[in-house]
C-alpha cells in the first residue's frame, strides 16, 4: 500500500465517507463500534479487512490505517519500508522533513517511533517493521 503523511491513499483520502471506502476496498469482513473517549473522535468504527483495518467515524470520514507490517508491503515516500530497521524509517521521516520520537517498549529493544506531524505510529520488533499506522494528523492533534 502506498501511503501519503497527512492525505491517506492516493485513490482514498483522509475524510473519505464510509461508501467510499467499501467502493475502493471492498466490504470488509468485520465491523466495529468503539465506545466513545475523551481525548478520542465519537462513534469511531473500525472496519476489519484482514491485512489491514480502517478506522472511520460518520463525521469525519475515514482517520486511520493499521496494518500488519509482516503481512502488507507498505510504501512511504516512494521507499518500501518493510525492510528498513528504525534507524533507517527515523532517517527517511529525517529527510523528509517530518519530527519523530522513539520510546523503547520494553527491555527486548521493541521500539516505537512516533510522527505527529506525519501521522505515523511504526512499530519495531527486533529490527523488523511489524506495524504500521497512517493517521490523520488534523483530526488528532
Amino acid at each position: 500500500m502506498k501511503f501519503i503523511p497527512n492525505i491517506g491513499l492516493s485513490t482514498l483520502p483522509f475524510g473519505s465517507s464510509s461508501t467510499n471506502v467499501f467502493q475502493i476496498l471492498g466490504r470488509p469482513r468485520n465491523k466495529q463500534q468503539l465506545p466513545d473517549e475523551p481525548t478520542h473522535p465519537s462513534n469511531r468504527i473500525i472496519y476489519d479487512y484482514g491485512k489491514y483495518d480502517v478506522l472511520l467515524t460518520p463525521s469525519l470520514g475515514l482517520i486511520s490505517f493499521t496494518l500488519g507490517a509482516e503481512e502488507v508491503d507498505v510504501e512511504l515516500f516512494d521507499v518500501q519500508i518493510n525492510s528498513l530497521n528504525a534507524h533507517g524509517f527515523i532517517r527517511l521521516l529525517d529527510s523528509n522533513n517530518f519530527d519523530h520520537c522513539c520510546s523503547e517498549l520494553d527491555s527486548f529493544g521493541d521500539i516505537q517511533i512516533y510522527s505527529a506531524g506525519a501521522g505515523i505510529i511504526a512499530g519495531y520488533c527486533e529490527s523488523q517493521l511489524t506495524d504500521f499506522e497512517l493517521f490523520s494528523p488534523s483530526v488528532w492533534y
